[in-house]
């Protein structure tokens, strides 16, 4: 059977108008040397090429896409239902690329199909790098986005609305959508092309527009609750954090509280000895180990009580400052004991 050409010229006054509704490529003379040589045949200054087509021939689309940019007529590039793999590299050469609001772009890596022993294999995947590479050349030379970021997208087989497509670059001007939906066997064409393990028979009903949409509200859905969840899981961490951060202000005042009850510093030296210690844990350690205590002569009575002097009835009546007494100042609690066995108080 005759092999049909992936794309029709028609040719009116100022404008020609190349439709590519197809897989893109073709043997011989169904190609893209055909497609070049009647391109070169135009006379019109202005070319619309208009798209709706499941990729195809990586080669035949990247030769497209030069004879393109090198021409020198005004070239707009539309995309009337899908402009995937091979298809969105021809339409990355318009001088103006448009895509009506229910349109989509699908970027990817470029596969083969390859047989041969292990060299073969390796050759072949040192081959399809390159070729990756020079994909990323052209997306990033038309939509100006990092080269990282377009390496990530085509990894991750990344399809793109009208409103994502002009977001990152890839398109320039969005029009309303159109009133005639675009073949959805474009779809269906891709996956056979390169997924054909996952289509077990080709499907022979065509779908319509609507489809598309719904797949493309879809995947927003998706993003939308991929971002809820980014927010949630942002916020947990900020409670983590924060409860990390009381927690070890708490287990600060604590060390610091103990040494002033140990008497290694003063309470009046509390508030600098938590900044410190919040800060370093050696400063703090130096800072303690140089502290110079005041001699103690007296044990201060502790806030509630008559602030007379101290005696051995009173520390009787405060078994913790008793203890303190004898540990801290032996000396005035001998004094005081023996004041008291003798009769006084």
């Amino acid at each position: 059977m005759k092999s049909k050409l992936f794309y029709e010229i028609m040719c009116r006054k100022g404008v020609a108008e190349i439709i590519i509704y197809g897989v893109i490529g073709g043997c011989g003379e169904y190609g893209a040397s055909k497609f070049i040589r009647d391109f070169r045949a135009i006379e019109e200054p202005e070319v619309l090429i208009r798209i709706n087509s499941p990729g195809g021939g990586m080669f035949d689309a990247i030769s497209i896409y030069n004879l393109l940019k090198e021409s020198d007529k005004r070239i707009v590039t539309q995309v009337d239902g899908m402009a995937a793999s091979a298809a969105s590299v021809i339409f990355a050469a318009g001088d103006q690329r448009i895509m009506p609001a229910n349109t989509s772009l699908l970027i990817h890596n470029p596969w083969v199909l390859a047989a041969g022993d292990e060299n073969k294999m390796r050759k072949t995947a040192e081959w399809l790098h390159k070729w990756t590479e020079q994909l990323i050349d052209i997306y990033h030379e038309t939509s100006g986005m990092e080269r990282e970021k377009i390496a990530e997208m085509m990894k991750e087989e990344t399809v793109m609305t009208a409103k994502e497509a002009k977001k990152h670059g890839f398109c320039d001007k969005i029009e309303a959508a159109l009133e005639v939906a675009a073949s959805s066997r474009v779809l269906e064409q891709f996956m056979m092309l390169y997924h054909p393990d996952m289509i077990k028979e080709k499907q022979e009903e065509e779908t319509n527009m609507d489809q598309i949409a719904a797949l493309t509200a879809e995947i927003k859905g998706l993003q939308t609750e991929i971002e809820g969840y980014k927010t949630e899981l942002e916020k947990e961490r900020k409670l983590r954090a924060d409860a990390e951060a009381k927690q070890k202000q708490i287990e600060v005042e604590a060390r610091v509280d103990k040494d002033i009850a140990e008497r290694r510093i003063l309470q009046k030296a509390r508030n600098i000895a938590i900044k410190i210690l919040s800060q370093s844990e050696a400063d703090y350690k130096e800072f303690v180990d140089n502290y110079e205590m005041p001699a103690m002569d007296r044990v201060e009575i502790p806030e509630g009580k008559d602030g007379g002097e101290l005696t051995f009835a009173k520390l009787l009546d405060d078994p913790e400052l008793l203890e303190r007494t004898r540990r801290d100042n032996p000396q005035l609690y001998q004094k005081l004991y023996q004041k008291y066995t003798e009769g006084g108080v």
